[in-house]
């Protein structure tokens, strides 16, 4: 089974001077965890995924640490998405990208995913964006691939 066969094709394009608010917004009412960032809307510039916005907006593992005012009172995270959700999507998109073709076997793409720590990966046929593959598409790929459906 190919790439080709389970990528999403209906991606959406957002400028990377969207709100964060509004981008979030529209992944969740079209029910996908990433969005297409482009400044021109014929390329790609980078990828913005539920991920980004949540490890973006909540404090890491240290700053959860180091400062007790976080722990302590949850008022200081939520003064923190307040400014976030109005900064652009462009502040916080992923850039470097890796894609693959639409011929790539589905188990080689997995195993760039994992390797790359990604869930999504974009799919090019040359420098034209035609798709996007997900982790999921890709283990229920593989899934109903060892089932012979």
């Amino acid at each position: 089974m190919k790439v080709a066969d389970l990528m999403d094709s209906r991606f959406q394009f957002v400028g990377p001077e969207t709100p964060i608010r509004e981008a979030q917004e529209l992944m969740i009412l079209r029910r996908v965890n990433y969005l297409v960032v482009s400044e021109t809307g014929d390329r790609i510039d980078g990828l913005v995924t539920h991920a980004d916005i949540f490890r973006k907006l909540l404090p890491s593992q240290t700053e959860y640490m180091e400062k007790a005012e976080i722990r302590a009172n949850s008022e200081a995270i939520e003064d923190r998405y307040k400014d976030f959700y109005n900064s652009e999507i462009g502040s916080i998109m992923t850039t470097k990208l890796v894609g693959v073709k639409p011929q790539t076997p589905l188990t080689q793409a997995g195993a760039l995913m994992n390797a790359k720590r990604v869930k999504q990966l974009p799919v090019l046929e040359g420098d034209r964006l035609v798709g996007v593959i997900s982790s999921r598409d890709v283990s229920a790929g593989i899934l109903f691939q060892g089932f012979g459906y």
